[in-house]
């Protein structure tokens, strides 16, 4: 099992958080649901003031599950240095861009 410090490095910051379940185009009733962990907990981490505050809100498992309904989703979470990043990979970028139904297509 990881120690705090260890996951505490890979824990991407609120606005990464909030990104990601934007660019997927889930609700938070949707992330809670992929996450199992109930929509409180969304909302709660997404309205957080800070990160120590979040680590101080959630327990490891909480937050674990959460980063885990990203990554199956194809998102990736970094730092180069100061800098924040996400990664998409090709399945998170079909969740976020659908291909045009057959219906979409015949219109004119």
């Amino acid at each position: 099992m990881e120690t705090l410090q260890q996951f505490t490095f890979r824990v991407p910051s609120i606005s990464q958080l909030i990104a990601a379940r934007a660019y997927l185009r889930w609700s938070q009733q949707e992330l809670a649901k992929r996450a199992g962990v109930g929509i409180a907990s969304i909302k709660r981490m997404e309205g957080a003031g800070s990160m120590e505050e979040l680590m101080r809100m959630f327990r490891l498992q909480t937050l674990s599950q959460i980063l885990g309904a990203f990554e199956e989703a194809g998102v990736r979470f970094g730092r180069d240095g100061a800098v924040e990043v996400l990664f998409f990979d090709q399945q998170a970028q079909r969740v976020a861009m659908p291909s045009p139904s057959s219906d979409d297509a015949e219109k004119p």
